[in-house]
């Protein structure tokens, strides 16, 4: 998926929500702490998608977003600050999606996750701490 196409109106930063133009956030402490509050099976949802056999990965894959759907439009109302109502009646699953990729590049989550990783104490062979 080319992210920068998702990307209109404004200019880069930008993407359309049904009828609605809206920002790809930036993800600060407040917005951080507000998702955390809703997502519940995401994390381990997730992990076994990326665990699934290739033969079952589709399959895992749609049932996953069954599992989690809730909580990914929960996720986009707190990000875009958009009404839930408007969200489930007028923009797509596509959008919903569309919108998560953005904010996920947007925020570089994989330096996130090595700047965490670095913080850890290294562990040695044998060492369990």
């Amino acid at each position: 998926m080319d992210v920068k196409s998702l990307f209109r109106s404004r200019g880069n930063g930008y993407l359309m929500l049904g009828e609605k133009e809206v920002e790809v956030p930036k993800l600060n402490y407040r917005k951080y702490r507000q998702m955390q509050e809703v997502i519940s099976t995401l994390p381990g949802v997730i992990f076994s998608l990326i665990v699934a056999p290739p033969e079952h990965y589709y399959q895992s894959a749609l049932t996953a977003l069954d599992m989690t759907i809730d909580q990914l439009y929960g996720i986009v109302e707190i990000l875009s600050e958009i009404d839930r109502e408007y969200l489930e009646t007028e923009v797509g699953v596509n959008e919903v999606l569309d919108y998560l990729v953005a904010t996920v590049k947007k925020n570089d989550f994989a330096k996130t996750v090595k700047n965490v990783k670095s913080l850890l104490p290294e562990t040695t062979e044998g060492n369990t701490q």
